[in-house]
């Protein structure tokens, strides 16, 4: 598994593209890095593209993960999830349920278009997937 971001500070939003077989050591040590990052105290939105990754694995740590989400700095952001696969679609409502249930804003979507609608994007779609591929293939 791999994850890269990028902060785009006039959006206050935190943009993230994980790739390959899921691996929750992996994301707890990514989430440990990046929250403490100086950055992430301006971030209001954090969108993730899961299209390229498979939860399915993550699916068993459900718990453990939402014990991590319980353990972050409690920022005040909204998480926004874009998805395209059904088992992806089931661990992601599932966590998603559960997280709300504890007062966090996240949701999830299929789509560019409703990712954009739900997090009230000041650019155009083709915009934000230059910066997934640029993401993608760091230079």
């Amino acid at each position: 598994m791999i994850i890269h971001h990028k902060f785009l500070e006039n959006e206050n939003l935190l943009v993230q593209k994980a790739f390959g077989e899921w691996s929750t050591e992996y994301y707890i040590k990514y989430i440990d890095e990046v929250f403490k990052q100086k950055e992430m105290l301006n971030v209001k939105k954090i969108f993730s593209d899961l299209r390229d990754i498979n939860l399915e694995k993550a699916f068993k740590d459900l718990d453990l993960l939402i014990a991590l989400r319980n353990k972050m700095i409690k920022l005040d952001y909204l998480s926004v999830v874009l998805i395209d696969n059904p088992m992806s679609t089931t661990v992601t409502h599932l966590y998603q349920e559960r997280v709300i249930s504890e007062g966090y804003d996240h949701t999830y979507c299929s789509t560019m278009k409703k990712a954009f609608s739900l997090l009230s994007l000041n650019m155009s779609e083709n915009e934000m997937e230059d910066i997934l591929n640029k993401i993608e293939r760091p230079s």
